[in-house]
């Protein structure tokens, strides 16, 4: 794998995290809460400017960010901290209190209170203190906290800023699936043929039926709208199939649906059962404007669908410890991918890019909805709570929560990050891609 392809997968993933991290930035400022840092990376500061009473930083390690929010607990400010590890606090006199932010202004002693420290607080006697909050470098004046915190927000407003980072994942997603499909468009499912003496030979499918849905017969049905979605059904649901089992299938046909009803066949060679259902293999434009929007949202909710039934078989424990990719993982994986796919053209390296990016852009989306601790879902759920029973949970006992999912999460990276490096020297990967 070449360096190249390394750093694609790099920016690739760092573009995900920054779009995440964007959502939940832009939503903060709506809503005027104080963003103390926005940050992209991990780890020690390369860059670092504030701009705007917000400071703006790229960090050592190119996976993850975050946008620490006033008021937030440390859980949720991600890796921002001060040097002290505190908000520093400095004491303004009626002279100085009327400079908005300044760094390394003194103020003359013994001078009058000026006319700009009237007309900046009115209500406040001149030479009476004030003090300045410093969060490493980003000021706010004391009086200012309870104004621009995140945690005096109402629920609606805190549950928008929580969720505003899931929402631009599936927003980016959605608007790579309408380039990759108005590039290739989608892998829909149209039958061939059907296995002979097999008993769907006998089920009534035609050539140039479309797949629209399938599932155990007398219960509900899955869509399977693309080659792919039929694959996961059967990755997930085969293992179930017995002599017994009858399925139900729902084709469109010159416009109309038919339900027809087969069983799946045992193979002897391949030690496992087969629908018997041959497809035309490849991806079909859109038609029309209407097919063009469906095959876009088909292709998020193929994404989607794929984390979630993921997420499925681990608990049940059907997945493999060198499935399991991290971080180091998925930038291996992805760079390799790319580099293999540039060998048929730059356009096709793209596409494939393209394709990656909008699984783990659905990947991050829902991934982060999860009911844990410290994650946006976690805090979601906290909120909604709170939303329903008109009662906030202690903000003090939230916080330790958050800290100890924060601490339990950390250690999970740990292990995933093990896990990556233990793939990578015993060829995991090599083999997962072909090599």
């Amino acid at each position: 794998m070449t360096i190249i392809s390394i750093i694609i997968a790099i920016f690739g993933l760092g573009f995900l995290v920054f779009f995440h991290e964007l959502g939940h930035f832009l939503a903060a400022k709506l809503c005027h809460v104080g963003v103390l840092e926005f940050s992209i990376g991990m780890g020690p500061r390369i860059l670092s400017r504030v701009v705007g009473n917000t400071r703006y930083s790229l960090k050592l390690l190119p996976l993850g960010g975050s946008c620490a929010m006033l008021g937030e607990d440390n859980a949720g400010s991600g890796d921002f901290s001060t040097p002290q590890g505190r908000a520093e606090e400095r004491a303004v006199t009626g002279d100085d209190a009327g400079i908005e932010c300044r760094e390394n202004v003194q103020p003359e002693a013994g001078r009058p209170a000026s006319s700009t420290d009237a007309d900046t607080f009115p209500n406040r006697e001149a030479g009476s203190e004030l003090h300045w909050v410093d969060y490493d470098g980003v000021r706010f004046r004391s009086d200012e906290i309870a104004k621009y915190s995140f945690n005096e927000k109402s629920a609606p407003q805190r549950f928008f800023i929580c969720i505003a980072g899931v929402l631009n994942n599936f927003i980016l997603a959605t608007i790579l699936a309408f380039v990759l499909v108005g590039f290739c468009g989608y892998d829909r499912l149209y039958v061939m043929d059907t296995t002979p003496d097999t008993p769907v030979a006998e089920a009534g499918f035609v050539r140039g039926d479309a797949l629209q849905s399938i599932g155990y017969e007398g219960k509900s049905k899955s869509a399977v709208p693309g080659y792919r979605d039929l694959f996961i059904w059967l990755y997930v649901n085969a293992t179930d199939f017995d002599e017994n089992t009858k399925l139900e299938a729902v084709v469109l046909r010159d416009g109309v649906k038919k339900t027809l009803d087969f069983q799946p066949y045992y193979d002897a060679t391949q030690q496992k059962y087969k629908l018997g259902i041959s497809f035309y293999g490849g991806r079909f434009l859109p038609s029309d404007p209407r097919k063009f929007v469906e095959d876009a949202f088909y292709e998020v909710r193929y994404n989607t669908t794929v984390v979630l039934q993921s997420l499925r078989l681990l608990f049940h424990g059907r997945v493999q410890r060198q499935e399991v990719m991290g971080p180091v993982g998925t930038v291996t994986v992805m760079g390799s991918t790319v580099e293999q796919s540039s060998q048929y053209g730059a356009l096709n390296a793209f596409l494939v890019l393209l394709e990656l990016l909008v699984m783990l852009s659905a990947n991050l989306g829902v991934m982060n909805l999860l009911p844990v601790p410290a994650l946006d879902g976690g805090r979601l759920l906290f909120i909604l709570l709170e939303m329903i029973s008109r009662r906030r949970l202690d903000p003090q006992l939230e916080e330790r929560i958050n800290q100890i999912g924060m601490i339990l999460l950390l250690l999970l990276m740990a292990v995933v990050m093990s896990n990556d490096i233990l793939n990578l020297f015993t060829g995991a990967y090599s083999a997962m891609l072909g090599h």
